[in-house]
């Protein structure tokens, strides 16, 4: 009888550790996701977006896939006493309970050799990548960015 209390209540505890986790995983919304015009084909531009964790655990942007360019990059902007310097980023940090905008005075994204021109008003699908979250697709607008 004792044994059968200890493991109904493992199973509980474990069962509530997976929907939390679950519940977590879900936590990932991402807004705005922008990018201003390119008039060349093969081009690169930056991707910008802004991403709420609105879980109790810690997650991190590793991948981006996008339709719209062959690769993609995590970078972040550095302005030191040379000027603007840009430097890669094995993943970006999104913090439990914080939102974290995707901008040019710091982390954001690249999307590199583009398949056609980016017009303003053109749309097109990418697939962003969390280490918990895991993938979480975006709808991505070219247009004016601040």
């Amino acid at each position: 009888m004792r044994n059968q209390r200890f493991i109904a209540l493992a199973a509980l505890i474990a069962a509530l550790a997976a929907a939390r986790a679950v519940a977590d995983e879900s936590a990932i919304v991402i807004a705005d996701a922008r990018t201003p015009p390119l008039a060349v084909k093969g081009g690169d531009v930056p991707l910008f977006m802004t991403i709420t964790n609105s879980g109790a655990t810690a997650d991190a942007l590793t991948r981006v896939r996008c339709d719209a360019a062959d690769f993609t990059s995590k970078v972040t902007s550095d302005i030191g006493e040379g000027g603007t310097s840009v430097r890669e980023l094995r993943a970006i940090p999104i913090p439990a309970g914080a939102t974290v905008r995707l901008e040019a005075a710091g982390p954001h994204l690249m999307l590199l050799h583009t398949h056609a021109p980016l017009a303003l008003g053109d749309r097109f699908d990418c697939s962003v990548v969390f280490q918990t979250a895991g993938p979480v697709a975006v709808n991505v607008t070219v247009g004016a960015v601040p």
